[in-house]
Parts: C-alpha cells; structure tokens; sequence
C-alpha cells in the first residue's frame, strides 16, 4: 500500500523545527552523560557489579543519544525538504520510540545503582 504524502505548511514546519533544535540539546546532554561514565569507566572502575552497571549506562544513553539525534534530524528534514513530510515524521517517530524504550531501560539500571549505592551508604552509617 503506497503511503499518501503531505506537505506541512510553515506553522507545522516551524513547530519541526522546534522539535528538531530540541532533540539536538537532549542529545547532546546525553551524550555528555555518556562520556563522563566512560571516563569513570577507565579511570576509577570500582567493583565488578559497579563497572557493570557503569557500561551498561554508557551503551544505553550513548545509544539513547544517537537515536534522539537521529530523529532530530529526520524532523529538521521535514522542513527543508518538500514531498515526503509524512514518511520522514513516521521514521523520526520510530527513532523516538526506540530512544524512549532505552531511555526506560537507562532509568531501570540507574534505580538499581541508586539502590546499591543507598545500601552501601546504610551500611556505612550502621
């Protein structure tokens, strides 16, 4: 089944735009996220189960940040490109809901680091 194109008009355009500027900032923040783990990776690794839970963070918001990227690029597309608004913000969308499914798994792993840490601190006090 062939997909019916639309153009978006210069309102819905800007509001890509928007959009695109803004995945930009919230990959980039996650990218930075991303490599001060990698730094703590190499330079202070800790304990197997903290390097472990530190790789993990590092490949989910590294990938994470790739996905919102990619898809802010897609939204930028739309609005510099004319005939295939509709197929371009369907793969933009894919891109998010990827980046959303990694993103519940980035909160997953940091509530278990949060817990590990908590107990270390509990015992600490103990």
């Amino acid at each position: 089944m062939a997909l019916s194109e639309y153009e978006f008009n210069s309102q819905q355009s800007s509001h890509f735009l928007r959009l695109a500027k803004k995945s930009n900032w919230a990959a980039a923040g996650l990218a930075v996220f991303a490599i001060s783990n990698l730094y703590v990776i190499l330079v202070a690794p800790g304990k197997p189960l903290e390097l472990f839970i530190t790789i993990a963070l590092t490949a989910l918001s590294a990938l994470t940040s790739l996905a919102i990227q990619k898809a802010g690029a897609g939204f930028l597309a739309i609005t510099k490109t004319q005939g295939s608004d509709i197929s371009l913000m369907q793969a933009s969308n894919r891109k998010l809901q990827l980046a959303f499914t990694l993103l519940a798994w980035t909160f997953a792993i940091l509530s278990i680091r949060f817990i590990y840490h908590s107990q270390s601190f509990i015992k600490i006090l103990s």
